[in-house]
């Protein structure tokens, strides 16, 4: 690392940018040719483990990715869908209508539960009327709402990652390809070593921000009721009840499935029927841990 770049420096600039880059190629277009080559070289990298990707629908990705990745999710970026919406309403996209439109279809995209997901379609059917019908029919809606979704976005809706990137590398791009390739390394180098510097002044079991986010649920769930129904199930008495499986990780609210984080009826379930705060760990999934993240960065990439 450069001996005039200081750490602190280093975290202030990559604060935000919440990426672990794991592949990277520079071809000559955006085509399904390159998207072909470039996933079978990914395939060949990767694990067995179920990946959930994100995209703008480039035709080489979907066609690819199942055939490359049977078994892995195929998450459609609601940025892009948005877009694809606003060209379906042609000459009547005024700035009000377009707004509205766009919020009732969010609404349907981030419902937690098919039953949430089929009153947002209703109303966003009563708005758009035929139109908006044959748009959600074009576009399959296990690919971009969360009640319909098989795998787990963790929270991501859009590809917007992908800009934060390009911002990341700005002034890299302008770069001849060589210096390109070698500036990229070094600042992936740096990313690293000071995430893993970071990481191990962490004092909890669970990343920071997720412990917060953990600690607020259980907050949240200290006035609410359990009742337990036969095969491991649990009826969390809250505003509107919902009905939680510790076993099988899932929560009639479906945030538990879609996120990979336990939601806060599922938190409430094992403080008061499973064993107190210290089993949560126990039902987290390892990714969220500080040991999984510090194993993420405790290899080195290069040397400069």
């Amino acid at each position: 690392m450069d001996n005039d770049l200081k750490l602190d420096e280093i975290l202030d600039n990559y604060r935000d940018i919440g990426l672990f880059p794991v592949a990277y190629a520079i071809c000559d277009a955006e085509n399904e040719a390159n998207w072909t080559w470039f996933l079978g070289l990914l395939k060949s990298t990767m694990s067995t483990r179920p990946i959930t990707f994100i995209t703008d629908r480039n035709a080489g990705l979907v066609n690819n990715i199942p055939v490359m990745f049977p078994g892995c999710h195929h998450a459609y970026c609601l940025y892009h869908i948005q877009f694809n919406l606003k060209d379906h309403f042609p000459g009547r996209f005024r700035k009000g209508f377009r707004n509205r439109l766009v919020e009732l279809f969010n609404k349907c995209a981030y419902a937690s539960s098919v039953s949430v997901y089929k009153a947002a379609e209703e109303d966003f059917y009563q708005f758009g009327r035929d139109k908006a019908r044959t748009f959600i029919a074009s576009v399959p809606k296990e690919h971009w709402s969360n009640a319909y979704f098989e795998g787990q976005r963790y929270g991501e809706m859009s590809s917007s990652a992908v800009e934060s990137f390009n911002n990341w590398i700005l002034k890299a791009r302008e770069m001849p390809v060589f210096y390109l390739v070698d500036e990229l390394r070094r600042k992936i180098m740096r990313q690293m070593a000071a995430r893993r510097v970071k990481s191990m002044k962490w004092n909890s079991v669970i990343c920071p921000k997720m412990d917060k986010k953990l600690a607020h649920f259980i907050k949240k769930g200290r006035s609410w009721r359990i009742i337990m129904s036969n095969g491991g199930l649990y009826e969390v008495r809250c505003r509107i009840p919902k009905v939680v499986s510790v076993e099988e990780r899932t929560c009639s609210c479906g945030n538990w499935q879609s996120t990979g984080f336990m939601c806060r009826h599922a938190a409430t379930v094992i403080i008061k029927a499973c064993g107190g705060e210290g089993n949560l760990v126990d039902h987290m999934d390892p990714l969220y841990l500080v040991d999984a993240y510090r194993r993420t960065y405790e290899e080195c990439c290069g040397k400069e």
